[in-house]
């Protein structure tokens, strides 16, 4: 633990932290999408960890290189305890590249907690992303600790950063790396990450770990010593060329959520995911605004929406399916919080999944009936038109959408 403290203090660590936390911090309050979802929040950071997981392997490679090894190398040669010794560069920027993003999570979910929104529900995101980030700094300390000590100084940081993005790109017919993570540029509400996928990454990026840091331990030894090394060097070789293929990426990186459905308000009830009940109620209450505008017409049905994502059809029981988007729930200076009217004539104009959407031939009938009421819709919750009598035209084009052929299944 001396050893640590030693190089958290000494290291490029600091700097690094802080260029990172940077970066992160920015590129999440540039996209203010997430605000009410914590879960988007971390999600969203770790479509930087392609980014940094370069830099930390280039910033543990040179702490090693250019001044561990020049002055500690030999004189723990021999020493199994000491050995371990070698590693600490590169967990020191581990340790402080994760703490940078501990600060992002902090802010966000600083941010997320004055926008009344909803915490975490995704845990395997903060491992997702901190094992790449380990991987990544004992990458580099293999790195530099392999290479002759002739050169080391001068090309360790760059050999361990070329290193990692090969990793990234030979992985890249696979669909994902081992210095990367899973990320999200919409909301999570109703998905879910698998348990599986979330598993098989983290355990491929610790197994990169591991063997670079057997390397690197192992690299000092004597030539006819160095056989642990050659042997852990071609696993290391063997798991980033092999790993990728057999990891379960072939199915979809989210699945839809199986969390106990919790339902909001009546005429209509809104139903979902029991974590995102607080989100609900605005949309619920948004649309019961609507159907009291439209009361005595066509309008007023389903009696239930339930959120629906990926095409997941087949268990809404009845109600109809609701293509629920977050970023839409605005807040007035009261401190009222509603739907916006975009989302509410989405809600309206789709009360049931048409299959007929789904084929070429029949879906224009649908989509053209759609385009007849829309106008007449907003005007009327706009307040600029009454909602009573409805045209024979609008009253004809809403028959075509609600009699229309209903999934009932999953597409």
């Amino acid at each position: 633990m001396t050893g640590l403290r030693l190089w958290l203090r000494r290291g490029l660590g600091t700097p690094l932290a802080v260029l990172i936390a940077a970066f992160v911090l920015i590129s999440l309050l540039t996209q203010q999408q997430w605000r009410l979802e914590l879960d988007w929040a971390t999600r969203l950071s770790a479509a930087s960890v392609l980014v940094t997981t370069p830099f930390v392997a280039a910033a543990a490679a040179f702490d090693t290189g250019r001044r561990f090894r020049p002055t500690l190398a030999h004189l723990t040669l021999g020493a199994a305890r000491h050995r371990l010794q070698v590693l600490t560069p590169g967990l020191a920027i581990t340790v402080w590249a994760v703490l940078a993003y501990v600060v992002v999570w902090v802010v966000a979910a600083l941010i997320v907690t004055a926008h009344d929104g909803v915490g975490v529900t995704d845990w395997w995101v903060f491992a997702e992303i901190a094992a790449p980030l380990l991987a990544a700094g004992l990458l580099g300390t293999a790195v530099a600790m392999l290479l002759p000590s002739s050169i080391t100084g001068f090309v360790a940081a760059p050999v361990a950063a070329v290193t990692v993005l090969a990793g990234t790109v030979a992985a890249s017919p696979w669909g994902r790396g081992p210095f990367e993570a899973v990320t999200t540029f919409g909301t999570l509400t109703g998905l879910q990450r698998p348990a599986v996928q979330a598993v098989a990454t983290i355990a491929a990026a610790l197994v990169l770990a591991l063997l670079a840091a057997v390397a690197a331990r192992e690299a000092h030894r004597p030539a006819p010593a160095r056989r642990g090394v050659l042997a852990a060097c071609t696993a290391l070789v063997l798991t980033a060329a092999l790993a990728p293929a057999v990891w379960p990426w072939r199915e979809g990186v989210y699945v839809v959520s199986n969390e106990p459905v919790r339902c909001v308000g009546s005429a209509p009830a809104v139903c979902g995911p029991a974590s995102r009940t607080r989100l609900l109620v605005p949309v619920q209450t948004s649309l019961a605004k609507a159907y009291r505008t439209l009361a005595g017409t066509d309008f007023t049905r389903p009696a239930k929406y339930t959120v629906t994502r990926l095409d997941h059809y087949a268990d809404l029981d009845g109600a109809a399916p609701l293509d629920f988007d977050p970023t839409l729930i605005h807040h007035t200076e009261g401190g009222t919080a509603s739907y916006a009217r975009s989302g509410v004539l989405a809600a309206l104009l789709r009360p049931h999944q048409c299959r007929e959407v789904f084929t070429a031939q029949r879906a224009p009938l649908i989509l053209d009936a759609q385009d007849r009421v829309r106008p007449w819709l907003d005007a009327v919750l706009a307040g600029q038109t009454p909602a009573r009598p409805v045209p024979t035209a609008v009253q004809s084009a809403f028959d075509v959408i609600a009699d229309c052929d209903v999934v009932t299944g999953n597409l």
